[in-house]
């Protein structure tokens, strides 16, 4: 199994702040009951607004 790399570069750690989250994390963030809620209730940006909302 390989290792989760959280940062891709030291100079774009320095330059951005970039570092991801681990999978981990995202899962348990994910995973909230109201955030499913939230997420089943958006609506594609590209569909007709006049329509009702569907899931996505």
């Amino acid at each position: 199994m390989s290792e989760e790399r959280l940062i891709k570069s030291v100079r774009r750690v320095k330059e951005h702040g970039e570092v991801f989250t681990p999978k981990q994390v995202v899962k348990v963030m994910i995973d909230q009951p109201e955030l499913q809620k939230a997420l089943h209730s958006l609506q594609q940006p590209s569909s007709n607004l006049r329509r009702a909302k569907e899931p996505f």
